[in-house]
């Protein structure tokens, strides 16, 4: 009898352990898949001669990264400055600028 008391033990045991980690992988796919809702990005008035960044350009005019670039090759967008090895930004000024002399 005593074994069958020790094998029910462990296998209460094992079976709260697998109940324990089936719960928790559960809920960390329940976590995984619940939406993810973007942050909201306000737009913050920049201080004239401040350096804009691409991302900043392309939520403030509404052109895309590949049309900014073929402007700027076209001469008719405002050429960026080098800020580093991999780095590039656009002086305030340019931006607005360009902003004020597009027709409406």
């Amino acid at each position: 009898m005593e074994v069958k008391t020790n094998v029910t033990v462990i296998m209460t045991i094992e079976d709260k352990a697998i109940d324990t980690l089936a719960k928790h992988i559960a809920e960390q796919v329940s976590i995984a898949l619940k939406p993810i809702i973007p942050p909201v990005i306000t737009p913050i008035a920049p201080v004239t001669g401040s350096i804009l960044r691409l991302s900043e350009i392309v939520m403030r005019i509404g052109l895309s990264r590949s049309t900014i670039y073929r402007r700027m090759s076209e001469g008719t967008f405002p050429h960026s400055i080098k800020l580093g090895e991999r780095a590039v930004g656009w002086h305030y000024a340019d931006i607005k600028s360009w902003e004020e002399s597009r027709p409406s």
